[in-house]
């Protein structure tokens, strides 16, 4: 963490605003005109700059650009700017707040890494942790390989997570395969007391859950850093049948994001300043699981989860939903090694699919 501020500032300090950033994206140059169309984070840029200064390669003071941000994935209308370099900056910094609803509509994250970080936390918790009531043990982990589309980006993920009781570690690295080779890397901690009761073929459990995770992004054009963090309350049960079991639970969490201005160059300041003002988002994740027991030591199951926003600040929110579909050994009693298939949607914005191995022991 204390290496993350002089890694960022040492990667944007060459650039120099929006106007710069753009230049790295996808470009044809023909006589004196440059013609940008690509696609950055969440946003579709269309622009054409028409040189003044005998050099076609960059974005100058006297350079007249002709530019439109709009959502890739969102029928809005989009943000149209003509006129030259200066003007240009001024009218990024004026139009601040619309330029990141359109390149972060949902999170920081999730634009840069292919999953909303409290979205994502919310299902990854109740699948390795409160479904498995009666099954968690004390400690526990979780190992995945995912391939994933955000905005019509394709990227692929390794992912992981060990718990320790109720303190858990949850570390990811991904690529997005777009024009900037964006790179991320998240490292989270969450603790999840709880309290419960069980019965011979009954279980309930409730507790709360606090996560704290930070994510570091590189790309050719822009290095960005930031602290996710949020907590709320969650509930579990199960009930066991002679040859199935069926659980059920629910996570309400609050999250934010905060970016340290040590993370990003003044240049930059406004995506550091805009992100910071955003207030506290609300998600509920809800769903169940049902495994059915072959033989004494195999089962087949599934789960089934759906987040939906309670409180957004920036836009109505994000549905999303998760199935799952694993195989169990169990080990011993009902301690057990999963391995599956995973699929998560979030309409249009989002989509993604992997296999995992899942573990939960006594010691």
């Amino acid at each position: 963490m204390l290496a993350l501020p002089a890694v960022a500032r040492a990667q944007v300090a060459s650039l120099n605003g929006l106007g710069d950033v753009i230049l790295q994206l996808s470009r044809t140059a023909s006589g004196n005109q440059q013609r940008i169309f690509d696609q950055l984070f969440s946003g579709r840029i269309d622009a054409t700059i028409i040189d003044t200064d005998g050099n076609n390669a960059n974005f100058a003071a006297g350079d007249i650009v002709a530019f439109g941000l709009a959502p890739v994935s969102r029928g809005e209308t989009p943000l149209i700017f003509s006129g030259t370099r200066a003007a240009f900056d001024a009218w990024v910094e004026d139009r601040a707040e619309d330029i990141l609803a359109i390149l972060f509509p949902g999170s920081l994250t999730e634009g840069t890494s292919g999953i909303d970080v409290a979205q994502s936390h919310s299902q990854n918790f109740l699948v390795s942790t409160a479904l498995a009531a009666g099954g968690r043990g004390n400690i526990g982990g979780r190992i995945e390989y995912e391939g994933f589309e955000v905005e019509g980006s394709s990227g692929r993920a390794v992912q992981g997570l060990f718990r320790l009781r109720s303190f858990a570690v949850e570390g990811r690295f991904g690529q997005l395969d777009d024009t900037l080779h964006t790179r991320s890397t998240n490292v989270g901690v969450n603790v999840h007391p709880s309290w419960g009761y069980s019965a011979s073929a009954v279980e309930w459990r409730g507790g709360a859950d606090a996560y704290f995770n930070t994510l570091y992004s590189t790309s050719r054009a822009l290095d960005l850093g930031s602290l996710d963090f949020g907590a709320g309350g969650w509930a579990s049960g199960r009930k066991e049948f002679t040859r199935t079991s069926v659980s059920f639970g629910g996570i309400l969490l609050g999250s934010n994001t905060y970016i340290p201005s040590a993370f990003v160059d003044d240049d930059f300041e406004f995506v550091a300043r805009m992100i910071n003002e955003r207030g506290i988002r609300w998600d509920l994740t809800y769903g169940g699981a049902v495994q059915y027991l072959l033989t004494r030591n195999v089962a087949v199951g599934t789960k089934l989860l759906q987040t939906r926003a309670v409180k957004s600040p920036v836009d109505p929110g994000r549905t999303s939903e998760l199935f799952l579909a694993n195989v169990s050994y169990l080990v011993a009693s009902d301690r057990a090694l999963d391995f599956g298939y995973r699929y998560s949607t979030g309409g249009e914005r989002f989509s993604s699919h992997g296999i995992f191995m899942n573990a939960n022991f006594d010691f």
